[in-house]
């Protein structure tokens, strides 16, 4: 049995002789069922591409000859370039549209949830409205829990289209994977844990709800802001991927327009060699495809026009150049050499096409340059708005340790503690308008990842229950929660110190004229934890005191943190033996609560021998364990595999045929004929032929 085929391309004749290959399946009857599963990917198919197929099966008269019978013939095409550009913009506005519903679903929710907390704030036992409310909230919840995973997986979808069907710039394809990424880290365990109470609290009908609903409210308000921030994002993204299209559309564009002016130029030279007949034939072709060309540059008006009109639906429009003037610069041309076509002035029509030509060159440069220039101007914006927050964060910090320290130091009944108090209202203040500055900035810069955005609402929470704390005159957990904010802080300098030098790369790469990011190889962490001792050992022989000292064990604290994270991070992604533990036999995590031990050392200003020798002995287990991975690495290398066919599984579409079938095989198993042994034998035969 054969599978023929043949590939028809847009604009070509279809009598093209077909192509076959053999699909490795014997027939056992008459009539027969089969499936075969193709891979298309071979064929390298182009938007617009028509396949047309059948199958043919052969039969093993060797007296007669061969007889065949073929099937009917089937069609594939894929849609055109312009049809696939459609059927993106038609869902990436259902996108949109599926974030704004979901933005008002999670407000929506909120309310409900506010509204059952102000309920249940008096109140021991939950009543039947009290109940109904609950089902209400967790029904809710559910339903949009559905529709963000249904919001992930379609944006899932449209990125791979774009990959497969349209060119984007590098940039362009990080910003989508980012937001991607972003998308996905939407829904996280720890919420569904707080619903998860709530559906318990419901289920033992006692009220100890109030800090339940309390968190859930703050979850659902981070998540609200993750989806506006997506959506801004997605915005971006779609007016950049337009505005690259345009650009490209335009060059094209313009190639052809200059093609078509050559195409003139040479019928002009001809006409004297050709009969009249010919002639008006050429010129007829030549006004059709200068209309054509015409039509094309009307659609890219009126795509720059709803570039501009997507440009105004966002919260911070970029800055687009006019181009009315060229447009209707290159209209005119157009128009002009239509006419003279008509009047056979076909040398002025080339140069009229030649001047056409010549304007959407300049004009795709003109918006090349735009973009560019846009891309660099916001690039340096957003980096001073971000080295702004940064100083801010970390002068808050400070303020937050001295505010912290004087708190420590002063009585319940001392006058100073009202001007404290005051004070870590200020502060409050000053975290709200770093907050608000952040979660503007995120909006527009990509490489900004979400648990920043979560490690800022937990920041403003202990600013929260430390004021709480104040109020309440219990000065432990006001002081703990100023440590707890503090730490966040710090937490929020790190990562956004990263973030700043990842924005400096690329300004300095962009400002080169580098199209790919270089891969340079960062530090192992037992360099970094090197070069930390010896920090802090000259740290303890410097003599420094006050807020110098102060300042630098911070700073250092903020370091060992950050290797203790990246080791967390490594030690996740590390493979599990068979028993599903640590093939280092936990190692790893003693090693971390070393690194702890430091942090509250140096936090405390206890730099003591005890602490200098524990750094030691982090740094010799680091190396050991570095060596031990590159060994491991090693030795992977070293093992070769023989290359595996992937296995093919069954359509869907099969499986209700494959079950009756099924069916009956065991309906004849269980009612079997009264036979004879030979024929009971070759029954037995067939069944196991066709199972």
């Amino acid at each position: 049995m054969s599978l023929y085929f043949k590939i028809i391309k847009p604009g070509s004749s279809d009598n093209k002789p077909y192509q076959s290959i053999p699909i490795g399946i014997q027939p056992k009857q008459a009539i027969q069922n089969f499936y075969y599963q193709w891979v298309l990917d071979s064929l390298h198919l182009s938007p617009g591409d028509k396949l047309e197929y059948y199958a043919q099966v052969w039969d093993n008269d060797g007296v007669n000859g061969s007889k065949s019978t073929r099937s009917s013939n089937f069609v594939f095409q894929l849609p055109s370039a312009k049809e696939l550009e459609k059927n993106m913009e038609k869902e990436a506005e259902q996108t949109k549209g599926t974030m704004n519903s979901t933005l008002s679903e999670v407000d929506k929710l909120k309310k409900d949830i506010n509204n059952l907390e102000n309920r249940l704030k008096s109140k021991k036992n939950l009543d039947y409205q009290d109940k109904k409310l609950i089902e209400d909230i967790l029904k809710k919840k559910e339903e949009l829990t559905k529709k963000i995973e249904e919001m992930q997986q379609k944006m899932g979808t449209m990125n791979e289209k774009r990959d497969r069907f349209s060119e984007n710039s590098p940039q362009l394809s990080e910003k989508m994977q980012q937001l991607q990424k972003l998308m996905d880290e939407l829904l996280d365990d720890e919420t569904k844990k707080l619903y998860d109470e709530l559906q318990k609290l419901l289920e033992s009908n006692r009220n100890n709800s109030q800090d339940l609903l309390e968190k859930i409210n703050k979850k659902e308000s981070n998540l609200e802001k993750e989806i506006a921030r997506a959506l801004e994002m997605f915005k971006q993204i779609q007016f950049d991927q337009k505005l690259e299209k345009e650009i490209k559309d335009l060059n094209q564009l313009a190639d052809e327009q200059n093609k078509l002016s050559e195409e003139t130029q040479q019928k002009d030279n001809k006409d004297n060699k050709q009969n009249s007949e010919q002639q008006q034939q050429k010129q007829e072709d030549l006004k059709t495809k200068q209309d054509e060309l015409k039509q094309k540059f009307e659609d890219s008006k009126q795509s720059l026009d709803d570039l501009k009109e997507m440009n105004k639906s966002m919260e911070q429009p970029n800055d687009m150049q006019d181009t009315s003037e060229e447009e209707k610069s290159i209209s005119e041309e157009q128009e002009k050499s239509t006419d003279q076509l008509q009047k056979n002035q076909n040398k002025k029509a080339s140069e009229s096409q030649k001047n056409a030509a010549q304007q959407m060159k300049d004009m795709a440069s003109k918006l090349a340059d735009m973009q560019n220039e846009m891309e660099m101007e916001q690039a340096q914006e957003n980096l001073d708005h971000l080295r702004d927050i940064l100083e801010n964060l970390i002068t808050l910090s400070f303020d937050q340790e001295k505010l912290m320290n004087d708190f420590r130091n002063v009585n319940l009944s001392d006058p100073r503690f009202v001007k404290l108090s005051q004070e870590q209202l200020k502060l409050k203040d000053d975290a709200k308008i770093v907050e608000d500055s952040l979660y503007s900035l995120a909006k527009r810069v990509f490489q900004i990842e979400s648990f920043v955005t979560r490690e800022v609402s937990s920041m403003k929470e202990y600013m929260d229950e430390s004021v709480q704390g104040i109020k309440n005159r219990r000065l432990n957990v006001a002081t703990g929660n100023q440590q707890l904010a503090m730490t966040s802080m710090n937490n929020l300098a790190l990562l956004l110190n990263d973030v700043l030098k990842q924005m400096q790369n690329q300004m300095s790469q962009a400002k080169s004229g580098k199209q790919q990011k270089s891969k340079q190889k960062s530090p192992g962490l037992s360099q970094l934890q090197q070069q930390l001792n010896e920090k802090i050992q000259q740290l303890q022989k410097g003599g420094k005191s006050g807020r110098e000292l102060s300042e630098e064990l911070a700073k250092l604290a903020a370091e060992q943190e950050m290797i203790r994270n990246a080791l967390k991070e490594m030690e996740k992604g590390k493979m599990k033996n068979r028993d599903g533990k640590d093939a280092d036999g936990g190692s790893m995590g003693e090693l971390m609560k070393q690194m702890e031990e430091t942090e509250k050392d140096l936090v405390n200003k206890k730099v003591a021998p005890q602490t200098i020798d524990r750094q030691k002995e982090i740094l010799t287990r680091l190396l050991e364990s570095e060596k031990a991975m590159r060994e491991r690495d090693e030795e992977e290398k070293r093992k070769a595999e023989q290359a595996k066919e992937k296995p093919l599984n069954v359509p869907t579409q099969f499986d209700d045929y494959i079950k009756v079938k099924e069916k009956q095989i065991e309906l004849l198993k269980t009612v079997p004929p009264a036979l004879s042994p030979y024929y009971r034998k070759e029954v037995d035969e067939y069944f196991k032929k066709i199972e």
